[in-house]
């Protein structure tokens, strides 16, 4: 008899799902998302701290700068200072002879540099050998006669020098060869002259005129500066000396190379 009361139960016993208990830790599946989140943050905030420190640095170190190049107590004029410390390496020092450059305000200690040879007695022969003889000549440019009106007048491309007076002829050099015309081709002239800018030019033909002056052709290159020609019946030459002809010694110090020794300790 009491078979029949049960069965709905059974029924509905069976029909409901079971349900399962949830794993240990299931609930706790975000925090290390969060964790990663928490660093990756952290780390940003020590980046853009690290970036504000760094350029605010910047800034003031800029100011400082600033500040101590404006001081006339401690402004070093460094551009006057580096070229004059070029203009020694071109033009040499001579031997037992020390430079002080003094060009800061107030005067530092002194700056002293060692005596070196100069690379421009090199590439334009020097002036005075040992024996006092000056490897640079100098003149004057005339115009002659009729057909020359001028004393460097142009030809395109070159210009012409048809009378140069030098006002000494040099002496035998170290071979004992006597100065020449042809000593005069290759070597640069200087052109002066009154109410103009001196011009240099390299000397392309030398002809003997027969009466002590020489005929000179130069180049006339294009140039950032246009040649201003000469004003007046005359004008003053500097032809320097020829590059790179001597072997380095007192007599002939334009040598053709420069090397580490005691002349050229800069080198080194």
């Amino acid at each position: 008899m009491n078979t029949p009361s049960r069965q709905p139960a059974a029924r509905a016993h069976r029909g409901s799902p079971r349900r399962v208990p949830a794993p240990i830790g299931a609930e706790r599946r975000g925090v290390l998302l969060l964790i990663v989140l928490s660093m990756l943050t952290l780390f940003m905030m020590l980046g853009a701290a690290y970036l504000v420190v760094a350029t605010r640095s910047r800034e003031t170190a800029r100011a400082y700068s600033k500040l101590s190049l404006r001081n006339d107590n401690v402004r070093l004029p460094h551009s006057q200072i580096f070229d004059t410390v070029m203009l020694r390496v071109l033009r040499g020092v001579p031997a037992g002879q020390n430079v002080n450059v003094n060009l800061a305000q107030p005067a530092p200690t002194g700056v002293f540099i060692a005596p070196f040879e100069s690379l421009l007695d090199d590439k334009y022969g020097g002036e005075i050998d040992a024996s006092g003889n000056s490897f640079v000549l100098s003149g004057t440019a005339w115009q002659r006669g009729t057909q020359n009106p001028a004393p460097v007048y142009e030809q395109p491309p070159v210009l012409v020098l048809p009378q140069v007076n030098l006002d000494k002829v040099p002496p035998k050099d170290k071979d004992g060869y006597a100065f020449a015309t042809t000593d005069l081709a290759g070597r640069v002239i200087t052109i002066l002259g009154t109410g103009r800018d001196p011009s240099s030019h390299r000397i392309l033909q030398a002809t003997d005129n027969g009466d002590g002056s020489y005929k000179l052709v130069v180049d006339n290159q294009p140039r950032n500066r246009p040649y201003e020609p000469v004003a007046g019946p005359s004008c003053r030459v500097v032809v320097n000396g020829r590059e790179f002809s001597g072997s380095g010694t007192a007599g002939r110090p334009n040598e053709s190379w420069d090397g580490f020794d005691d002349a050229n300790p800069f080198l080194a």
